[in-house]
């Protein structure tokens, strides 16, 4: 698994405006890379007495394998977490034990669409996996007190954690005050960061190639072929389609037909 982790930009907000989502999307159009929207948010959330956050994404298609898959398998996963030094120890812990396999806490959250707090994850798992490594972790460094905020897209699957909420936020709540103000962040900073995180894919199928049979695959496919018809066009058998579709959605890290294609036309791989 490949691990990012971003670094601070010096991303200030505007101290004239005491309104944090204002200043938020009032800078975004300044915004000169994922480091900046990170800087961005945390100033944001600090604003809002937040104490700390991270923020992971992942294609779709990876989240098998991601929760439960191969240890050792290559996955694009962009992880960053903010917070104050003595959080530095704690990101360390949980990375170096690779907690995020079979966390309870992503795993739910790739389900969800709606607000979420830990305690929410705990209560609703059997007696077994409420003594999950996770939750041990999160107790000793008293981090419970939280919200997920699953900002799914149709290609990724990307969630923002805050912890050191004012008070404790259960599922379902909209009396939170605090919590409205971080969705509302939460979104504008997974508006701000798609760019950025699309780029980064781009960039990482640089070095991917592709066979003239699998350009040929692609190019009948985005014209809205079926794998039938890409045959008879191309005069081999459908389970020959299918094979070179099959390595195509590999070679992108891609779940459906329609995201081989858009990620084909994002990294320059669909020419006509």
């Amino acid at each position: 698994m490949r691990i990012l982790h971003g670094t601070s930009m010096g991303m200030m907000l505007d101290k004239s405006v005491d309104d944090p989502l204002l200043c938020f999307s009032r800078a975004i159009p300044a915004l000169a890379s994922y480091d900046d929207a990170v800087e961005l948010l945390e100033n944001c959330l600090k604003a809002h007495c937040i104490k700390g956050f991270a923020f992971w994404a992942y294609p779709n298609a990876s989240q098998p394998q991601t929760i439960q898959g191969d240890k050792d398998e290559a996955i694009p996963y962009l992880a960053t977490m903010r917070g104050p030094l003595y959080m530095k120890p704690v990101e360390t812990y949980y990375f170096d034990r690779q907690l995020y396999f079979n966390d309870p806490t992503i795993e739910t959250a790739a389900n969800r669409t709606e607000p979420f707090s830990t305690a929410d994850v705990k209560r609703g798992l059997d007696r077994g996996r409420q003594k999950h490594a996770v939750f041990k972790f999160l107790q000793k460094f008293r981090l419970m007190n939280d919200v997920y905020v699953p900002l799914h897209t149709p290609f990724r699957k990307q969630v923002l954690w805050c912890w050191g909420l004012e008070r404790a936020f259960h599922e379902g709540q909209n009396d939170h005050e605090q919590v409205t103000k971080i969705v509302d962040l939460a979104r504008l900073f997974a508006i701000a960061a798609s760019d950025f995180i699309t780029m980064n894919e781009a960039a990482s199928w640089k070095g991917t190639k592709m066979t003239v049979r699998e350009q040929q695959c692609l190019s009948l496919m985005a014209r809205g072929m079926s794998n039938e018809q890409i045959a008879d066009t191309l005069s081999v058998t459908s389970h020959t389609v299918k094979f070179h579709i099959a390595n195509l959605m590999r070679k992108l890290n891609a779940g459906s037909r329609a995201e081989t294609i858009a990620k084909a036309a994002r990294s320059g791989w669909l020419v006509n």
